[in-house]
């Protein structure tokens, strides 16, 4: 047997829990390329996090939000989230994720998000805090208007990039 077909093997495994169809391309052979020995702990994870995800409403899902750590406390995080909720909540559209601390948590909450149902854990992953942001009317919060770079759909981090 070839790596392809360790990769295909565990590709099997994942598809026999067959709870939940993403939307990715060879998602299980991608994963288990990509995760290796860890295969089983990040199928867990993805099984935990969909069992927990809200269902029976259109919402957007964010699945990531990373900066950079050298640029992290600068308030890029929050732009990003701003530039992206204006364009949710123009569309009325609502909102979730999970947060993975006390830190993120307190971040998403200052953007609107609020606690859902308790948090869970996959194994021995972090917590995972389920957070729902219903969209705001447009105009209605106090919050001062976009500024100019935060419209752009290509958002300037750094001045030196």
């Amino acid at each position: 047997m070839d790596v392809d077909d360790d990769f295909r093997a565990a590709a099997l495994w994942i598809r026999v829990q067959d709870r939940f169809t993403p939307d990715i391309t060879d998602y299980d052979v991608r994963l288990a390329r990509a995760t290796r020995d860890a295969v089983g702990r990040f199928v867990a994870l993805d099984l935990a996090m969909h069992a927990a995800h809200p269902t029976g409403l259109p919402h957007e899902y964010l699945a990531f939000l990373a900066v950079d750590p050298r640029h992290q406390g600068q308030g890029l995080g929050s732009r990003l989230l701003r530039h992206h909720h204006a364009v949710l909540d123009a569309d009325g559209t609502p909102a979730y994720l999970e947060a993975t601390g006390d830190r993120n948590a307190r971040l998403y909450a200052r953007h609107g998000y609020q606690p859902g149902q308790p948090p869970y854990r996959a194994g021995d992953s972090p917590a995972l805090r389920p957070m729902w942001r219903p969209p705001r009317p447009v105009g209605s919060r106090p919050d001062p208007a976009l500024r100019p770079a935060d419209r752009s759909p290509w958002i300037r981090l750094n001045s030196r990039d």
